[in-house]
This record gives C-alpha cells, structure tokens and sequence, in this order.
C-alpha cells in the first residue's frame, strides 16, 4: 500500500525473502495510486525473479486502487486478480519537480529550442516517453493491444482513465485475468 518509493522496493523484497523457502504460491495485494517509474520498475524485476521459482498471484482487493505505476507492477504477476470493485486509473507520465528542472536546462541548451515552448517540449517529450514506457511496460502477450491503443488515445493531453476491474474484464483488456468472488 502507498506510493510507489524505494520503501515500496524495500517492503516487497523483505516480504518476498521472508517467504522464499516457502514453494506455495505468494499473493502480493497491491494498493498504490503510483510513483516513481524507476522504484516501480525495481518492484517488477524483484516480482518477476521471485516468480521464476513459484506462482505470483497480484491482486487488488474490494476498496483499493490500483493506478499509474502500480499497473505494470500488477501486470508482473503470473496470475492477476482483482474484485470487481477495485479501481484502476491510466494516465500519461508525469515528471518530479526535478526531472521538470533538469529537461527544462537541457531543452534550452539543445537544438529543440525550435519549439515555441519549452511547454510544447514538455509535452511532446511526456508523450513520446509514455508511448514508449507503455509499449515496454504494459503490452504483455495477454494485454488486448486494440484496448490499450485505445487507452493511450483517451489518456492524451494530460487526462486520466478510470476502469473498474469489471469493466476491464468486460472490455476484454487482458489486464485483470479473474475477478475475486
């Protein structure tokens, strides 16, 4: 639960040695409106290792959200459930005050100062990065390409997408395999 931080890396790492003699299956219950891509990505590797010895199961529970860089967290796990109810929220990336700080210098000591902004780089830049951070991180084989194309459109200019886990196994996302009784 939280954001997802280097405490985030440091609490399922922790958790998953704790358990690593055990060969049953481990469920990671997951509820995290996002946070830092590269603590994220951090969390995956750790999940995806773990799941080389043993089932993954990733969930969100009745209540929870899952959104922005805990998505692809969920999708690491090797069976992915949620109830119905659970929240699910998509969005372009966003920059730290910092990362802002440091592609605004580098924007204006480039070649890009061709563009009327360094507001119009920005967001160019956040949209490319996002089609790129959703072409590695969310198109797993079982995520429904036609769904996430359309995701990525509706989420364009800033907006965020909201979805029920019912309503992503209604669309056919492949993002939630099962709902939870």
């Amino acid at each position: 639960s939280g954001t997802v931080d280097a405490a985030m890396v440091a609490a399922i790492k922790t958790s998953i040695a704790r358990h690593s003699s055990d060969p049953r299956p481990l469920r990671i219950s997951l509820n995290s409106g996002g946070g830092s891509v590269l603590e994220g990505k951090r969390v995956i590797e750790i999940i995806r290792h773990a799941a080389r010895a043993r089932p993954i199961e990733t969930t969100v529970e009745k209540g929870a959200l899952c959104g922005s860089m805990c998505v692809p967290i969920y999708l690491a796990g090797t069976v992915r459930t949620a109830d119905a109810a659970a929240r699910f929220m998509f969005h372009e990336l966003s920059l730290s005050k910092q990362g802002a700080s440091e592609l605004k210098q580098k924007v204006e000591h480039s070649n890009l100062r061709n563009f009327r902004t360094s507001d119009g780089v920005k967001k160019e830049l956040l949209a490319n990065a996002t089609d790129r951070f959703y072409e590695l991180e969310l198109e797993a084989p079982e995520v429904n390409h036609v769904w996430l194309s359309n995701t990525r459109a509706a989420i364009r200019g800033g907006r965020e997408v909201w979805v029920r886990a019912a309503e992503l196994v209604q669309q056919d996302s492949g993002i939630v395999q099962r709902l939870t009784p």
